[in-house]
């Protein structure tokens, strides 16, 4: 799984629990200001097609369950609006 330098706390030690792995992408501690890094643009890119489904942008899930289904079903949308 793809990460933020900022997802480094307890959600990294909880991605470690279920076993799941852990890549952090952020710019090299070397370099200052904006650098393009390599494979966040995949993490934002799927950020920016799921606020396109109102229902995920606006309204609040009472389960985890549930706003899981939503986002299988807007990924099945995403797919389907891709087939010739």
């Amino acid at each position: 799984m793809l990460t933020d330098a900022a997802y480094q706390g307890r959600f990294a030690d909880h991605l470690r629990s279920l076993g799941l792995p852990n890549q952090v992408v952020s710019r090299p501690s070397t370099q200052r200001g904006f650098v393009p890094v390599a494979r966040r643009w995949v993490v934002e890119r799927t950020f920016a097609w799921l606020a396109c489904f109102r229902r995920l942008a606006v309204d609040y899930e009472y389960t985890p369950a549930s706003h899981a289904c939503w986002l299988l079903l807007a990924n099945i949308t995403m797919c389907l609006n891709r087939l010739p």
